[in-house]
């Protein structure tokens, strides 16, 4: 890929732009993160925790309080009280800092997760925060 091309690519993730893109609804929820890199030899470079900010069949965007690669592979294993939803892994699309201790990074999966998993686990998790209240 040459450089023209990838700062084009960059410059065009503009919020409108990646809402444009999306083929699934996205969901508010707030589940716990646990970010391993993907590739064999790095897994051994530790494991960033964060929390959701939002989820889709398609992706998932995330706070860390340390960096994650753009363009990285990683094993990202989600999960909240009483629900978890299978190890998918996702290359990281965008990332940003939101200030010296948070990063708001974006996921692609690369295999989706599906519908009705989604549905069940965001229900689930509706059911757990109405009880609690």
């Amino acid at each position: 890929m040459n450089e023209d091309l990838l700062i084009s690519e960059i410059a065009a993730n503009t919020p409108r732009e990646i809402a444009s893109r999306r083929q699934n609804p996205r969901f508010n929820a707030t589940m716990q993160v646990n970010a391993v890199k993907g590739n064999f030899s790095d897994r051994d470079h530790g494991e960033s925790a964060g929390t959701t900010i939002d989820i889709s069949q398609g992706g998932c965007r995330v706070v860390f309080d340390r960096a994650v690669r753009v363009g990285d592979v990683y094993r990202l294993e989600l999960h909240a009280a009483g629900v978890r939803l299978p190890r998918s892994y996702a290359r990281c699309v965008r990332a940003h800092m939101l200030h010296d201790d948070a990063i708001e990074a974006g996921f692609a999966f690369f295999v989706p997760i599906e519908e009705a998993a989604l549905r069940d686990a965001m229900s689930r998790m509706a059911d757990a925060a109405r009880r609690a209240a």
